[in-house]
């Protein structure tokens, strides 16, 4: 496996002023890729939904069970793939991710979520 990103997403009540609000976030899969683990790192439970999508655009895993640590897998074969997430081909290019961030659940305090995404 290797470190393919390493997203650290500052967000704070001063930065996000409605009751939710989504969050975009991007990163590169090179070609020849068998699946990816994302794993989401925070210290509170303040993420609603977590959505990725492929470069193509497709909807690749969909979850609202986060809580302070989450992995989520995608890979070629559905052995290897998070009940949440789609199996398929794993393409090369930018891919997104969109989450909605409860900012009624956010602490007073600044707030960090690191994102680690490796692939293999």
């Amino acid at each position: 496996m290797v470190l393919l990103d390493k997203l650290n997403i500052d967000i704070s009540q001063k930065k996000l002023t409605k009751a939710s609000s989504f969050i975009i976030e991007r990163f590169v899969v090179p070609e020849d890729q068998d699946g990816l683990i994302l794993l989401f790192q925070m210290a509170y439970d303040y993420i609603n939904l977590i959505l990725v999508y492929d470069s193509n655009y497709n909807l690749r895993a969909e979850t609202t069970q986060i809580h302070e640590r989450r992995v989520i897998k995608i890979h070629e074969k559905d052995l290897y793939t998070s009940n949440e997430a789609k199996a398929g081909l794993i393409p090369e290019g930018e891919w997104i991710i969109a989450f909605e961030i409860n900012n009624e659940e956010l602490p007073d305090v600044e707030s960090l979520c690191t994102i680690e995404v490796t692939g293999h």
